[in-house]
């Protein structure tokens, strides 16, 4: 007696080109969770050393520090981008396209300002690459509110990406207006995206793309 087999019937209720349900890899959304809290706290820590009376080597550390950060960051957007956290939209991933490349010319502000001369760091082209720096953090903040207004990551995740990348909107006029504020943007970048990081780190499964 021969055994007869029917394939399975196809889905007519899946678009063509449709991708099915995915959870993010939990060990490289781990893997960014850990360097994005370790390069926030060292970044955060060495910042409470800078200022108008910290030495040149002092200033360059920070700098080095802050590209560690900085790539830190790139790990973050590209688990949004993965998990479409600010939307599935051209806008929405758009954003996270032009965020890194703001990010990628501030990183590169962040390398040359650690080794060129002083008077090169004073320079107009790198005065104006400086421009960068700011505007990657405030570009942060929109990629932030996006994701809390989007909805895709859920729960304690999304309410500490949006908190955490309001980290210089939130910190830097403190700091500006009040002589010991500069410790309250170090405790917040830890708290912030350092928090942020552990929690990816500890529950990687938390972003999901569907």
């Amino acid at each position: 007696m021969s055994e007869i087999t029917t394939p399975p019937t196809a889905r007519t209720d899946v678009r063509p080109g449709t991708p099915a349900a995915t959870v993010d890899r939990p060990p490289r959304t781990r893997a960014v969770g850990i360097g994005l809290a370790v390069t926030a706290t060292v970044f955060a820590v060495t910042m409470a050393f800078g200022g108008p009376e910290a030495s040149d080597l002092t200033e360059r550390i920070i700098d080095l520090t802050g590209l560690a950060f900085q790539v830190g960051l790139f790990g973050l957007l590209w688990v949004m981008l993965r998990t479409a956290a600010t939307g599935t939209g051209r806008v929405g991933r758009g954003l996270l396209h032009v965020e890194r490349v703001v990010l990628a010319v501030a990183s590169l502000w962040s390398v040359l300002h650690a080794v060129v001369p002083p008077a090169v760091q004073q320079a107009p082209w790198m005065v104006a690459l400086d421009l960068f720096w700011p505007l990657s953090m405030f570009g942060m903040t929109v990629v932030g509110v996006t994701v809390a207004v989007v909805g895709r990551w859920r729960g304690l995740l999304r309410w500490l990406t949006v908190a955490g990348c309001a980290w210089f909107v939130a910190s830097i006029p403190v700091a500006v207006l009040f002589p010991e504020g500069q410790l309250v943007g170090v405790a917040y970048m830890i708290v912030g995206f350092g928090g942020l990081g552990v929690l990816l780190a500890l529950r990687p499964g938390l972003p999901v793309r569907d």
